[in-house]
């Protein structure tokens, strides 16, 4: 007899390179975790605020509050966009990448608290998990450790609050959206057709309010700390994108920059060509190998399509290592390269192999399918830095060729703090 249900694999692969890749986005942009809307930072708080509220009558964590506000708040959006289908008379419902969850919240009707704080009820990976960081790196929340359990708000933290509730001083029966959703925690039923002014509060489908978005620009920037240098850099760079495109490298640092950012994210961007190189040789194998997983010795020359590939990649390490191997870089990225750039082809392959382990493994002398293995690797793209839902609109950002996700995310950040994302959305989806 099977067991009652199968394990899903993820085709995540990590090569073991995960401290480097976090280096290289935090020079790039530090602090900021995968989050690209303000609402991402909003949510957790409003969680956090309303728990601590609700703590004086139930037991509720940071965590299941936070998921489940955040829930709430994809599952009001999804009720605007089924009203708005409908007005059209016409047409499936659009997704929209602000959204997430779309499949399990779109026939959920019981919306009370107990249910949806319930680790199955909305997605395994909310946005609440992208901004752990952030909340500590901005000062919106103080803690004594990263976990999020341990978070309360900072002083900073009251004063987005206070700028993103202002707007809605009787949200609910004449009570503000903080104590709403605590009572909302503690047992007061929330209808999604009924609460408009909570919809509005929250949704996902707007920007923050003109002077949260202040607030938060402010913490995002307006500091003297060296990560505070680096955003407003990038922020004032990806702002001038916006009207004037780019998708080179330009020797000398934009005048955002200084020299020494502009380097990191160049470094940066040769590593994740080698990175993503490497992943490509092992998508080879495993389109060589087929469906039905046949083996590949080590001891033969590789397939032609594996040898194109490892020669692509040793060229892309051996480039990255020309610019930054005397550089303050993680040595988990350089070795990696290393590994690439000045092994035989054979021996270069046993070793990406052995790093990767999940979609393919080594057995004696053999690649052999691992518990990840389909046997048709590239048909569907696969994000490797966690940041699947701006991936899908990255065709439309033009930035220097594999310069960090968070730069893209941050473009969008910007658009959503000048109330200018849902358009900007609008227009990609028109042009799709």
């Amino acid at each position: 007899m099977g067991p009652d249900g199968l394990v899903a694999a993820r085709r995540v692969r990590t090569l073991d390179v995960g401290a480097a890749v976090r280096q290289f986005n935090e020079l790039a942009v530090p602090g900021m975790g995968s989050i690209w809307t303000g609402r991402q930072l909003l949510w957790p708080l409003l969680g956090i605020a309303a728990a601590a509220k609700a703590r004086e009558s139930i037991q509720v964590s940071n965590i299941e509050a936070a998921n489940a506000v955040e829930a709430l708040a994809c599952r009001m959006a999804l009720a605007t966009l089924e009203r708005q289908r409908k007005a059209r008379s016409s047409g499936a419902q659009r997704r929209d990448a602000r959204i997430r969850g779309a499949q399990k919240l779109q026939d959920a009707n019981n919306l009370t608290f107990q249910v949806m704080r319930r680790p199955g009820f909305y997605v395994t990976q909310p946005m609440r998990m992208s901004a752990v960081q952030p909340l500590l790196a901005l000062g919106l929340v103080d803690s004594n450790s990263e976990r999020f359990n341990a978070y309360c708000v900072s002083e900073a933290g009251e004063a987005l609050l206070e700028a993103a509730c202002a707007p809605y001083p009787a949200c609910w029966h004449g009570s503000g959206l903080i104590d709403t959703l605590a009572k909302w925690m503690v047992g007061s039923p929330v209808r999604v057709a009924h609460i408009a002014t909570i919809e509005r509060a929250i949704t996902p489908l707007a920007p923050l309010p003109p002077r949260a978005s202040e607030v938060l620009r402010e913490r995002l920037s307006a500091r003297s700390d060296a990560n505070s240098i680096r955003r407003r850099a990038a922020l004032a760079w990806v702002r001038r994108l916006q009207d004037e495109p780019t998708s080179g490298w330009d020797v000398h640092a934009p005048e955002e920059f200084s020299p020494e950012h502009w380097a990191d994210l160049h470094a940066g961007a040769s590593f994740f060509r080698a990175r993503d190189a490497a992943l490509a040789v092992l998508d080879a194998c495993e389109r060589v190998m087929g469906p039905a997983g046949h083996a590949l010795r080590l001891t033969a020359p590789p397939p032609t399509t594996v040898g194109r590939a490892l020669a692509a990649a040793q060229a892309a390490a051996e480039q990255f290592l020309t610019g930054a191997e005397h550089g303050n870089y993680h040595p988990a990225g350089l070795q990696f390269c290393r590994e690439i750039a000045r092994g035989e082809h054979q021996q270069v392959l046993a070793q990406l192999v052995a790093r990767d382990g999940r979609v393919l493994r080594l057995s004696d002398a053999e690649i052999v399918p691992g518990m990840a293995f389909d046997g048709a690797a590239g048909e569907e793209s696969e994000e490797q830095d966690g940041d699947e839902a701006t991936a899908v609109l990255s065709d439309r950002i033009l930035l220097p060729a594999g310069m960090s996700f968070r730069m893209r995310n941050l473009f969008l950040m910007e658009l959503d703090l000048e109330a200018r994302l849902d358009q900007w959305l609008g227009e990609a989806e028109t042009a799709a």
